[in-house]
């Protein structure tokens, strides 16, 4: 007996549309009602907002700068300012007012060794926590689950956690890397890297399974078998080469832009100590670290802009990442490079950031440039599209520049007079190495770099709206209110790089507290 079968073509189950790529199966549900429910959690309803919330959200000016500005930077100053424990000091806080006010009469120095258990479940274990829920919402967007079916979100999302705060558990008592900082960067990239291993995964199994029932063959019943019950065996008469789906590819090109995210994550820290354990630093050293991390951050960001315009085709992912690039390429200038020109270099440098913004984005939006790029670029976008790609960007590059900015302000008065001082002696800055950047001085030069940024950003603003007739700003209302998700991404974006930057500026030496 022949039985022959042919199962349908898995492409049909894979593909979905691009338009609805960027939506959860929970956001879809939701999207077309305006009418709050009452009985859905809160969280819930905030996380997962509709187009009206949304909409209530981004109406002024007021609303947009509470959300996207200071929402952000107040959840980080009220992470990094709960006070340290430290194994060397008896007291909560710590008095080390000589170190603020030098005629103090007050000797008793600063402490050093921070409380690991304190360190791991609130500063490390909030932080965990939070790039896992931005993984989660990328995925969300993307319209995937990143975890098993069978355990759920909560129960896969506990977990990850706590394997991740296991492994720094076991490093403490086993150290098996000198440098504390680099053990800490990896173990950051390994726990934001577990959710894409996970859905890699589970979608290769699943197109496994359907490439498996995609085959062709027959059925053959065994007339020689000595068992009363006579087994089946399948047989393939022909394998074919089935071409991967369209979404599977996609999916493939998702976790490459995911990849070169966390890539940019672990470099900067990584960059952020190799910059610190080498101060002082030369002119000229200087200047390689500045333009080569710049060089660095300007490559990926195109990187993942193509995958995500091109391969994917998600505008809300696309403004997701590029926001992420522009927040690590700024929070790396406010902290990093703040102090490592003269005052002639910084007035010099700050002008030329100031022409170029001024000159380059409306330069770039002229009917002119968009032939050109067209023509010789190969660049398929309308000149409308166009526009409101490069004033998509330019309203990301605003937004990083403030918050952090804000961010910056915030945080080295808080850190430098606060009680955990001592946990950041990178922003002591009390001319004890003659650098001509103390505290008063930083603090005047980010005011005067922040003036200049939002000088040239409103008269590139009102050029795009007075010469090309573009509102940004409306443009942008526009698209929170189309992505409802995305406004929730920006903000998880910026707390998470907000967080990093801290993270790895922070002076770690738990050695000393276990030896003892």
């Amino acid at each position: 007996m022949v039985i022959q079968f042919q199962q349908g073509n898995s492409e049909d189950v894979w593909n979905y549309s691009s338009d609805d790529l960027w939506r959860s199966s929970s956001i879809a549900q939701h999207m077309n009602t305006d009418v709050s429910d009452e009985r859905t959690p809160l969280l819930h309803r905030i996380m997962i907002p509709t187009a009206a919330r949304v909409s209530k959200w981004t109406e002024s000016f007021y609303k947009r700068t509470c959300i996207l500005n200071i929402l952000p930077v107040l959840l980080v100053l009220i992470w990094c300012s709960v006070p340290i424990p430290f194994d060397d000091c008896e007291k909560i806080f710590c008095d080390y007012s000589d170190y603020i006010f030098p005629a103090s009469f007050i000797k008793n120095g600063s402490p050093t060794r921070i409380n690991f258990w304190y360190f791991l479940f609130w500063y490390y274990g909030l932080y965990n926590a939070l790039a896992l829920f931005l993984i989660t919402k990328l995925f969300s967007i993307y319209a995937l689950n990143w975890y098993p079916k069978l355990l759920g979100a909560k129960v896969t999302f506990a977990l990850f956690w706590f394997v991740s705060q296991s492994i720094g558990i076991a490093f403490y008592y086993v150290p098996i890397v000198k440098i504390e900082s680099v053990f800490w960067v990896g173990l950051t990239f390994f726990t934001m890297s577990m959710p894409l291993a996970g859905a890699l995964i589970i979608i290769h199994r699943k197109r496994m399974d359907r490439r498996h029932r995609g085959r062709i063959g027959v059925l053959l019943l065994s007339e020689e078998s000595v068992d009363p019950k006579p087994f089946i065996r399948w047989i393939p008469t022909d394998l074919p080469r089935l071409r991967a789906p369209a979404s599977y590819r996609r999916f493939l090109w998702f976790c490459t832009a995911l990849a070169i995210a966390l890539f940019a994550l672990i470099g900067g820290e990584m960059y952020a100590y190799l910059f610190l354990s080498t101060l002082p630093h030369t002119p000229m050293d200087a200047f390689i670290y500045v333009y080569s991390w710049v060089g660095a951050i300007y490559i990926m960001d195109a990187m993942t802009d193509y995958i995500l315009y091109r391969k994917i085709r998600s505008h809300p992912l696309a403004s997701i990442f590029k926001l992420y690039f522009f927040m690590i390429y700024f929070i790396f200038y406010r902290n990093l490079f703040a102090r490592l020109r003269s005052v002639d270099q910084f007035a010099i440098v700050q002008l030329a950031s100031f022409l170029w913004v001024c000159i380059y984005y409306p330069f770039a939006m002229t009917p002119q440039v968009h032939r050109c790029l067209v023509r010789f670029i190969g660049v398929t976008l309308t000149y409308d599209e166009y526009k409101e790609k490069l004033g998509r960007s330019f309203y990301l590059r605003n937004l990083a520049e403030n918050t952090t900015m804000l961010g910056f302000l915030c945080w080295v008065n808080i850190l430098h007079f606060g009680p955990n001082r001592a946990a950041y002696p990178y922003f002591h800055m009390d001319d004890r190495d003659g650098s001509p950047y103390n505290h008063n001085l930083t603090v005047i030069a980010a005011l005067v770099i922040w003036s200049s940024e939002l000088t040239s950003a409103f008269i590139t603003r009102l050029t795009f709206k007075r010469v090309f007739g573009h509102s940004i700003t409306q443009q942008a209302i526009r698209e929170f209110e189309r992505y409802p998700e995305m406004i929730i991404g920006f903000v998880l974006v910026m707390v998470h790089v907000l967080q990093n930057i801290l993270l790895a500026l922070i002076k770690l030496d738990f050695a000393a507290g276990l030896e003892k």
